[in-house]
């Protein structure tokens, strides 16, 4: 691959991210790839062509051996939806410190036995470590969704044809080193050797290669990141003679350890993470450890001073582990949520060899991957093909260079049926994205009455309103859980007050309730007319004034708090009531109200998550005059029950004096309350507590809650059971 050949595609694959579906694509993937652990809540795409972790969001693209001319849309997605599912499923299951532990074992060896570099010996283990983690999760990727196989073995082959052939055995350290590193990737990924490699028969690199095979075998199909580290180790013990003889010579040992720290990959996270992710990390009481594995015929135990390593712990039942009785979702790796399939129907793991292999080297391992004819793992593979019809391009047959000796790639068909169906997805998607799309909120249909009223109360006031732009996205799982909760409780409220309007004493007469009159009961009438699906109105104003820009001493400000509670109060309310959201600013003369979510906006995604990142604090806040036409938008509605919740952290500001400005917040409240309006301040952030409760029982007198941030949701239930029962 040539520069120019380089470029060309990264340009299209820029314009990819661009114009196609993608990050909704992977968003919607990513609710069924993570499991019960949930340490990551969200996905990004760029065009870095490096996949990472940061913090809880995992950053997707695309890598420097897929800008290839012959790959478009449907190859990238596929692969970008195998690097989010390894990054997940690294997340999931691998391990940070066990990672520590191995890097510190080999350094220490390298260091204490053969006087090389401790930073050499680690990095050297932590690229053997890599390659068989890789190999790993794709295991448990494929095992839980044998929909990823084809992908994944598309994106190993592309992968490894990128790696450099032997052309010749090397002469010197570094070339044979490279080599040793390439070979241990192809098998550990593949089951496959490196092309050339066979040049190397008869040396000192066959022998490595042959003792570290079987164990790097037993490493791809271990359960745990504990497991697969401690094999990881013992092979590194049986190839250490050997590495340390290709290092000795080289010159350059800073240069050698740039290379070899370029290519490295770390974990984000670990065991005790996830523990505590859980909450069940501090209870103090350990987990049963699954003994070390022993192992298997004619081959060599773990080294006796690995036995008390932390590489020997871990639990493999635990979630997240690589468990794969534990599955989740779609097995498919579709995005159709249907019942997932018996684990029978799991297929290749996205590498070919994985059983006992054969005489010719091929694995007998060929299993269904259950996704049709064109994703069988025929005997009739590509390298059969190859050899009979000549090299063929990577686009045409995947791996077709390789000889009839080594595993197979990707068939035509199959590799028909990968992209068939990634182009299909991205189709899907796109239809999605468009019938699903959510037009910004629309302009508060103020009558020239309610005008003319507002502009008698405050003079010279201007009233302006804004919108922010709906992005679809997903409330974060932590949120969503509490939404949830709080979506049951009040389902549940509201469902027994309809049941109960269906039983009256005047009305219309309820047909299914005549047997009452047997009994000589006589609430056999209902509601003329009948109860909607939805029968509430939500409005919550939220204050966006400058102090609300402050920090809140968990990192976060006021307004984040706000919009995050907000954020849960909209999820729990979608199907029960019409929901309104709006930020309020403004000054002496002039109040803005930036509109996050409108009463008749679609469900789809969290207005107030899409808001955090644009709207900011800054200004005062003219309550009353916010309250006032919160009110006279609620009036509008034609629902039975209307509720307007305030969320701020202090008094008005854009007021010439306090006592002005609680005189005209109580005049708005007391009106609102008179037109039936149930009216809730939220109260929370400030330091003066005593001194702000009073002045804000003086403005709403009744239906306070003034709390910390944590508590919120909870007295806002009790208050809401309270007054809409």
């Amino acid at each position: 691959m040539n520069n120019a050949e380089f470029e060309r595609s990264l340009d299209r694959f820029r314009t990819f991210l661009k114009t196609e579906p993608v990050l909704p694509l992977l968003s919607r993937n990513l609710f069924f790839l993570r499991d019960e652990n949930r340490v990551v809540d969200s996905v990004e795409t760029d065009d870095g062509l490096r996949c990472r972790t940061e913090g809880k969001k995992v950053i997707v693209s695309a890598a420097p051996y897929l800008m290839r001319d012959e790959y478009d849309r449907r190859h990238w997605i596929a692969a970008m939806r195998v690097f989010l599912a390894h990054e997940v499923q690294h997340d999931n299951s691998s391990d940070r410190e066990v990672l520590r532990a191995l890097r510190a074992r080999c350094g220490k060896r390298f260091h204490d036995e053969y006087g090389l570099d401790y930073e050499l010996g680690a990095a050297l283990g932590q690229r053997l470590l890599n390659a068989l983690e890789d190999a790993r999760v794709g295991n448990i990727v494929c095992q839980r969704f044998p929909g990823y196989v084809p992908m994944l073995r598309f994106t190993n082959y592309a992968r490894l044809a990128a790696l450099p052939a032997v052309s010749a055995p090397a002469r010197e350290g570094l070339g044979e080193l490279r080599d040793f590193l390439n070979d241990f990737e192809h098998w550990a990924l593949a089951g496959l050797r490196l092309p050339g490699v066979e040049l190397y028969a008869g040396s000192r690199f066959e022998a490595a290669a042959a003792q570290a095979r079987p164990l790097a075998d037993r490493a791809v199909l271990a359960e745990t990141a504990a497991d697969c580290a401690a094999l990881c180790a013992e092979i590194f013990s049986r190839c250490a003679d050997y590495l340390a003889a290709l290092c000795r010579p080289i010159d350059d040992k800073a240069a050698l350890l740039k290379e070899l720290t370029a290519a490295l990959e770390d974990y984000r996270f670990s065991d005790a993470d996830r523990a505590e992710q859980r909450g069940d990390g501090t209870d103090g009481g350990a987990r049963e450890k699954k003994p070390p594995k022993k192992p298997a015929a004619g081959e060599h135990g773990a080294s006796e001073d690995a036995d008390e390593s932390e590489l020997e712990k871990g639990d493999s039942g635990s979630p997240g582990s690589g468990d794969n009785t534990k599955r989740e979702g779609d097995e498919s790796g579709s995005l159709s949520g249907e019942e997932a399939k018996p684990k029978a129907t799991a297929g290749s793991n996205g590498r070919e060899d994985r059983g006992e292999s054969s005489s010719d080297g091929r694995s007998t391992n060929h299993g269904a991957t259950g996704r049709g004819d064109g994703m069988t793992n025929a005997q009739r593979a590509a390298s059969e093909e190859a050899a009979e019809e000549g090299a063929q391009s990577i686009s045409e047959v995947l791996g077709a260079q390789f000889s009839i000796r080594r595993g197979p790639a990707l068939t035509d068909n199959e590799i028909d049926a990968m992209l068939e169906t990634a182009a299909a997805e991205l189709a899907r998607e796109a239809a999605h994205q468009k019938s699903s799309r959510i037009e910004a909120g629309e302009q508060t249909p103020l009558r020239y009455k309610d005008v003319s009223t507002l502009q008698s109360l405050y003079k010279n006031v201007t009233f302006t309103e804004t919108f922010i732009t709906p992005k679809n996205k997903p409330l974060p799982p932590e949120y969503l859980s509490e939404a949830k909760r709080l979506h049951t409780k009040l389902d549940r409220i509201l469902k027994e007050q309809r049941v109960r309007e269906a039983s009256q004493r005047k009305g219309s007469l309820n047909p299914e309730s005549l047997w009452k009159l047997a009994v000589c009961d006589p609430d056999v009438f209902a509601r003329k007319t009948p109860p909607k699906k939805c029968e509430s109105d939500f409005y919550l104003l939220i204050d966006r004034s400058g102090s609300m820009g402050t920090g809140y001493g968990n990192g976060n400000s006021r307004l984040f708090t706000a919009l995050m509670t907000a954020a849960v109060i909209e999820e729990a309310l979608k199907g029960l009531a019409y929901t309104k959201i709006v930020g309020f600013d403004g000054g002496t003369d002039v109040v803005e109200h930036c509109v996050i979510k409108d009463f008749n906006q679609k469900a789809t995604g969290n207005r107030c998550f899409d808001a955090l990142d644009q709207i900011t604090a800054g200004n005062g806040n003219k309550d009353g005059y916010s309250i006032r036409v919160a009110t006279m938008d609620l009036q509008k509605r034609s629902e039975k029950r209307k509720v307007l919740i305030v969320l701020s952290d202090g008094l008005p500001s854009a007021y010439g004096q306090e006592s002005e400005a609680i005189a005209d917040v109580r005049s708005a409240v007391q009106e609102a309350r008179r037109r039936g309006i149930i009216v809730i301040p939220i109260m929370f952030g400030v330091t003066d507590t005593a001194e702000s409760y009073e002045a804000y029982r003086q403005m709403y007198e009744k239906g306070i809650i003034s709390t910390s941030s944590r508590n919120i949701l909870p007295e806002l239930e009790k208050l809401l059971y309270a007054l809409i029962r």
